[in-house]
């Protein structure tokens, strides 16, 4: 019963200090466009996702963006046409090695281990690892 006592009197301390911190945030972004405690939706005509903090985009739109230099569009190769392959552009951390998106990764790494099995070389999937 003590602790539970003593759990309530610091949750009650803590709460005043974290309302203090966000209003203190609310005076330091008041210098910049983009208010994150004021809901926007994406600058991306007829979108009407959240925008990502301190920037207009959602992350599907993020790379409308000209000025962000944190993103690159996945280059998994969906179809090869005529005037150049189609990829699949989803928006990926520019750190990502391979440049792919979740899902084209797993699919690789599934394409990977087959092309393995296929030529005789049985490898387990957990020791194969995509890096090209």
């Amino acid at each position: 019963m003590r602790r539970f006592h003593n759990l309530k009197r610091l949750s009650k301390c803590y709460r005043h200090l974290y309302w203090a911190l966000m209003e203190h945030f609310k005076t330091l972004y008041t210098h910049y466009s983009l208010n994150p405690f004021k809901l926007l939706t994406c600058a991306f005509l007829g979108c009407n996702f959240h925008p990502m903090p301190l920037t207009s985009f959602c992350h599907l739109h993020i790379l409308s963006d000209s000025t962000q230099m944190l993103y690159k569009p996945c280059n998994y190769v969906i179809k090869g046409a005529q005037a150049g392959p189609i990829t699949c552009g989803k928006p990926i951390l520019r750190s990502t090695v391979p440049a792919l998106c979740i899902a084209h990764s797993q699919k690789a790494q599934k394409h990977l281990t087959r092309a393995l099995k296929r030529n005789s070389l049985n490898i387990c999937s957990t020791k194969v690892k995509l890096w090209l």
